[in-house]
């Protein structure tokens, strides 16, 4: 009885392999050859579904801006943080515009004076909000101090009183004038007058400077009056803007960040006005992420092509090949975006680089159909036989590489993380 061979299983499977390598080369080199034989009408049908799927991948794939779309809604936490979100109204998307202002009135001033032009812009915000300003806080602000810091503000406002009636009797420079050598007199006999009067000489001095040269002059009583810590934190002053939500531009926050910027501009909210004005929050972190990643990718996807042609021109030396092959990787490019339009329907910032990819990947498998295929040239072989002699001896090659490759990113496809599952599958 003849003893069992243990490489007899593997020499069975390497049977099957072979044949099954064999009737895949036998199969691209027939495909080749029947497209060799009719080129003309080959690259007319190429060309057209060509376009029809780049008019269809530009009409219909959309962008996803939100960053919240790149994980599963459906995970406990998600939920859990929308329900947080319905409860509670939360600021997580708010643009917020932070005011510094030279006094705690131009603070408050430029802070009402941008939200009531920004107000009107329903078409960008859909709410608008001075934290602590507002008719509201002008009649009932006192209301939400301590009491000891109420009692110091209520003595403070006690002690200035008199000064206070007289700027009210005579506020020109000559009774300021006079006010003010009255307080210095008072002060070096000892007497409190309440004011802290350096400050509000420099101030005076500041504001008659600025007068004479024909710009905004700073408060020069606030301070001086109010003192301590109400006067110091009233100089920052926040404008709280909701902007109305569009995730189907990349950019679509750019509106709504240029107005700010527009409105302060022409409201004259700039340092040589006294008030400087900044602009954070979630929405405006996004969008410089976002601007970033348009630019890069678009600079990436140019460079990339640029690139690539370089290299297969400089490596094959042959203006047909690198023509074919070239056209073959824009091909590639469009039909790939015309796929993610009809299976993902949008793109987002992880996704949207998939293009890169392509080009890379593509471009590989096109360099090795060339160079083999000049490989026998080189040997003498006519152009037709060549053709088909490279699909019989690399085929197969081709068919698992590409295979293995998409496996390589179908496997992203179970993630929570959508951002690269979407990516897998586009």
């Amino acid at each position: 009885m003849p003893r069992p061979r243990p490489w007899a299983g593997l020499e069975a499977r390497a049977r099957v392999q072979g044949q099954f390598e064999e009737r895949v080369d036998a199969a691209c080199a027939r495909w080749v050859a029947w497209v060799d034989t009719r080129p003309g009408r080959v690259i007319a049908v190429v060309a057209l579904l060509t376009t029809a799927l780049a008019i269809y991948a530009v009409r219909n794939l959309g962008v996803n801006a939100d960053p919240d779309a790149l994980i599963r809604a459906d995970l406990p936490w998600r939920a859990a943080e929308e329900d947080f979100r319905k409860t509670f109204h939360t600021f997580d998307e708010a643009i917020l515009v932070v005011i510094d202002g030279e006094s705690a009135s131009a603070a408050g001033r430029a802070a009402d004076a941008l939200a009531a032009r920004l107000a009107a812009r329903t078409d960008l915000y859909s709410h608008v909000d001075v934290p602590g300003g507002g008719e509201f806080f002008r009649r009932n602000a006192l209301l939400f101090l301590d009491v000891p810091e109420l009692e110091r503000f209520s003595d403070r406002l006690a002690a200035v009183q008199p000064f206070l009636a007289e700027l009210s009797r005579d506020p020109s420079v000559v009774g300021i004038g006079r006010l003010l050598a009255q307080a210095l007199a008072a002060q070096r006999d000892g007497v409190d007058v309440g004011l802290d009067l350096a400050g509000a000489l420099d101030r005076v001095s500041v504001a008659a400077e600025a007068a004479a040269a024909g710009r905004a002059a700073p408060d020069p009583w606030g301070d001086a009056l109010i003192g301590g810590s109400l006067s110091e934190e009233g100089k920052h002053r926040v404008v709280l803007l909701e902007p109305v939500r569009d995730y189907g531009d990349l950019l679509g926050a750019a509106p709504k960040i240029e107005a700010v910027r527009e409105a302060a501009a022409a409201l004259r909210l700039d340092p040589e006005h006294g008030v400087r004005v900044r602009i954070t929050g979630d929405t405006p972190l996004n969008y410089d992420e976002q601007l970033v990643v348009q630019r890069q990718g678009r600079m990436v996807g140019v460079v990339a092509f640029v690139l690539f042609s370089g290299i297969v021109f400089f490596a094959l030396r042959s203006p047909r090949i690198v023509f074919a092959l070239v056209s073959s990787v824009l091909c590639a490019v469009l039909w790939t975006n015309a796929f993610a339009a009809a299976t993902v329907g949008e793109l987002n910032q992880v996704s949207a680089a998939f293009n890169v990819l392509i080009i890379g990947l593509g471009g590989e498998f096109g360099i090795h159909v060339c160079m083999r295929y000049l490989e026998l040239l080189s040997q003498g072989r006519s152009r037709a036989d060549a053709l088909v002699e490279m699909a019989r001896t690399i085929g197969s090659s081709l068919v698992s590489s590409a295979g293995t490759t998409a496996i390589g990113f179908y496997v992203f496809l179970p993630t929570d993380y959508r951002g690269v599952a979407e990516l897998g599958w586009a």
